[in-house]
């Protein structure tokens, strides 16, 4: 039976930074193949990714994953850092491959507490799976700051609400001030 691990240990624990990316977006547009383990491989990865889809937010991820492995390694945690995918249909086929790659990387790195990295809830889905093997001690959201469709949302609406506050016709049926 597997013992669980609290938070005063996991300073004395190895640690898995664990990209994941269910619909395998790394391997249909990059041409990669998973599990990808290691810092250098996982750069390597983000940046083939990238490359193919300057706009792919599991790039994204994956470099995120890199950032807090470094970050980790900086304050004397003992870190392995890895990415594995699904496929990109979904649903059982994917989170059937994903245990598989997860099965393979804990058993060859004796991790003992997973650091999630997703770009997205749907990611996010895998972590009752994963946590059969593994606890999850945290999970990071990876969010895209900039997009041109939600800026140009933003700013679409930022002039609806202008309108609905200073045009006269509008702003007494929205605010109810005659």
């Amino acid at each position: 039976m597997k013992q669980e691990l609290s938070m005063k240990d996991i300073s004395t624990n190895k640690l898995l930074i664990l990209c994941v990316d269910r619909d395998n977006d790394i391997g249909e547009k990059g041409q990669i193949k998973t599990p990808v383990v290691g810092r250098e491989d996982c750069l390597r990865s983000a940046a083939e990714l990238a490359l193919s889809d300057p706009e792919e937010a599991d790039a994204n991820a994956i470099f995120a994953a890199v950032k807090q492995f470094d970050e980790l390694v900086k304050k004397g945690y003992q870190c392995d850092v890895a990415v594995v995918a699904g496929i990109n249909t979904g649903g059982f086929e994917a989170d059937k491959k994903i245990l598989t790659q997860v099965k393979k990387i804990t058993s060859n790195s004796e991790a003992e507490g997973v650091v999630l990295v997703s770009d997205g809830a749907e990611d996010e889905v895998i972590i009752p799976i994963i946590q059969n093997f593994v606890q999850v001690v945290s999970i990071k959201r990876v969010v895209v700051k900039h997009s041109k469709s939600l800026e140009e949302t933003y700013a679409v609406l930022g002039r609806y609400l202008k309108m609905l506050v200073y045009d006269p016709r509008y702003s007494r049926i929205a605010l109810g001030v005659p």
